[in-house]
């Protein structure tokens, strides 16, 4: 039988030597995974970030349109002419 070429030493050496090269693939795959998702959610958090920082410029910039416009609108004479270019 093939049992009875190794000694007891080398077939608890090989036992142990198999149990650490499975363990160590099985935390290397979890690693593996753990990365990417930490990864994923970085890209996510930091694209999250810069569209609610362009959003809120966005939406300043379109208040201030929207309040020089009321200005200009308000300015208008009743006749449709504005004030400024009143001869």
């Amino acid at each position: 039988m093939v049992y009875k070429r190794f000694s007891l030493k080398r077939k608890i050496l090989i036992l142990l030597l198999s149990i650490s090269s499975v363990s160590g693939l099985i935390f290397l795959a979890l690693s593996i995974s753990t990365f990417k998702n930490d990864k994923v959610a970085y890209i996510f958090e930091s694209n999250n970030s810069l569209i609610t920082s362009l959003s809120d410029q966005f939406k300043k910039e379109i208040m201030q349109a929207i309040s020089s416009s009321k200005l200009l609108v308000l300015s208008m004479l009743p006749d449709g002419k504005f004030t400024q270019f009143v001869d």
